[in-house]
């Protein structure tokens, strides 16, 4: 749902319905949320979730210059570079391909959410 929201770009009604979960929301919920405020252009948001994903995976590179690009737009320049130190400090490589890996984040996130919505669907079509 938070997916679905996110595309919509009810990103406020997402955040809400995070914040309202009884559980803490995953990886794949906040790699949405990033790739919905970027799309949107929401970069404050953007930076909120791109640092909820790196808690939970330390080493996502394209999570990194998916906020360093954030951070570029909006003028943060100091942000930017202090993001790219923090890569360099943990010795977290860039893989190749820029564009590709951001591709592969969103297509894994949506990869990721087919499978939830499957076993929802899955789950419903036993009840009926």
């Amino acid at each position: 749902m938070v997916d679905l929201l996110s595309r919509a770009g009810r990103l406020r009604e997402a955040i809400e319905l995070i914040e309202g979960m009884p559980m803490k929301p995953d990886v794949v919920i906040w790699r949405s949320i990033l790739s919905a405020s970027l799309e949107r252009g929401a970069s404050e948001l953007a930076e909120v979730a791109g640092k909820k994903v790196l808690r939970l995976e330390l080493d996502n590179d394209a999570v990194y210059e998916l906020l360093r690009s954030a951070y570029r737009s909006v003028n943060r320049w100091d942000d930017a570079l202090r993001t790219a130190k923090t890569m360099r400090d943990q010795r977290i490589k860039k893989t190749h391909g820029g564009v590709l890996s951001v591709t592969a984040v969103v297509k894994e996130t949506l990869k990721d959410r087919v499978t939830q919505l499957d076993g929802k669907v899955d789950h419903l079509d036993g009840q009926v």
